[in-house]
Formats: structure tokens, C-alpha cells, sequence
């Protein structure tokens, strides 16, 4: 068995043992503390410029969308005037082709005509 001052000296050194182990966990906790304050103050860092980010992007997205509207129209009006031009165009090019096939039965024409006049009333070519 043991005596009271063994048991006191066991005692003690449980005490004392408790006390480091105290020591050590407020210090841990400690340490804790002040990584989560740190990472509080980074979050609302962060939480600020995502904010601020967002709030930057929907205004250059609402001054996109009213350049767009404004763009649109005119390219809608510049794409008619293309297309009108290119009607106007496919219009030109038939009109040029049924001259080109008038000219070509005009020559014809002649062509028959100059065959039917006697040779004295020809008109010759300048040699040139």
C-alpha cells in the first residue's frame, strides 16, 4: 500500500502533467482562433470584391446589351440594303444579257442584210 505522501507526489505530478496539457491546448486553441479570424477576414475580403466584381460586370453587361440594341437595327438595315443591291444587281446582270442577245440578233440581222446587197454597195473595213 501505498502512503499519503506517494499518493500527494502522484498526485502532483498528474496535476502538473494537466496543467502542460492545459497549457498546450490554449495555446492550440489559441493558434485556432486566430486562423479562423484571419480566414473570416479573408472570406468577407473576398465576399467584398466578388461583389464588387459582379456589380462591374452586370454594368458592362446592361451597356453591351444597349450597344447591342442599338447595333442591331443598323446592321438589319445595312443587310436589306445588301440584299436590295444584290436584286438590283441580278436584275442589271438579265437586263445585260437580253441587250447581249439583242446585239447578237441585230449582227445576225445585219450579217443578212450585208449578204443580200450587191458587192459595190459594201461597206469595207479600214485596213487598220
Amino acid at each position: 500500500m501505498k502512503n499519503i505522501a506517494d499518493l500527494l507526489e502522484e498526485v502532483q505530478s498528474i496535476v502538473q502533467a494537466m496543467r502542460g496539457e492545459k497549457m498546450m491546448l490554449e495555446e492550440r486553441l489559441k493558434t485556432l482562433e486566430d486562423d479562423v479570424s484571419t480566414m473570416e477576414k479573408t472570406k468577407e475580403a473576398m465576399t467584398r470584391e466578388l461583389s464588387e466584381t459582379k456589380e462591374k460586370l452586370g454594368r458592362e453587361l446592361q451597356a453591351t446589351k444597349k450597344k447591342l440594341d442599338q447595333v442591331h437595327p443598323e446592321i438589319q438595315s445595312l443587310q436589306d440594303e445588301l440584299q436590295n443591291v444584290e436584286v438590283q444587281n441580278n436584275l442589271l446582270v438579265m437586263d445585260l444579257k437580253q441587250k447581249d442577245e439583242e446585239i447578237k440578233t441585230l449582227e445576225l440581222r445585219l450579217q443578212g442584210y450585208t449578204s443580200l446587197t450587191s458587192p459595190s454597195f459594201r461597206i469595207e473595213e479600214p485596213i487598220g
